[in-house]
């Protein structure tokens, strides 16, 4: 039995990492600030909203019409995150927005794996590595 549609996470490879298309409230990107001043790591308590594709099938050739989809997660590291809302903004493309849990202050900083899941008790997940170059996991860079 195969799958009506397989979520992903938009990256944003800077350096050879694949940062999260994830944006803060104050117009910044998820990423190391070493990589310019539209970047800032992510804070506990943060508002972020998330950019991704396949999450649900979607008409293409017509434009999308707004709609919001529940039972959508978000995976930081360990954490399991209910988004806040989830809504398609364009033909095949969703944004997830979700709030930074309080117990990434008691963790380490550093970028952590980040996934999207969406269906239950099973649910399907987006990938843990993607193909870029070099392949690996899209992060999103937390600090405390």
């Amino acid at each position: 039995m195969g799958t009506s549609s397989s979520p992903g996470i938009f990256p944003v490879n800077v350096s050879g990492t694949n940062y999260a298309a994830a944006v803060f409230l104050d117009g910044r990107l998820a990423g190391d600030p070493a990589n310019g001043p539209s970047f800032r790591r992510a804070k506990p308590g943060d508002v972020i909203q998330l950019f991704a594709t396949g999450l649900f099938r979607t008409q293409s050739g017509i434009a999308a019409q707004s709609a919001t989809y529940p039972g959508v997660t978000v995976t930081i590291g360990d954490a399991v995150i209910n988004a806040d809302a989830t809504a398609v903004v364009s033909a095949g493309e969703f944004q997830i927005n979700f709030k930074v849990p309080p117990q990434f202050a008691n963790l380490p900083a550093g970028d952590y794996p980040i996934s999207i899941q969406y269906g239950s008790p099973i649910g399907t997940s987006s990938p843990v590595t993607i193909n870029s170059d070099p392949p690996g996991p899209v992060v999103l860079p937390i600090q405390h």
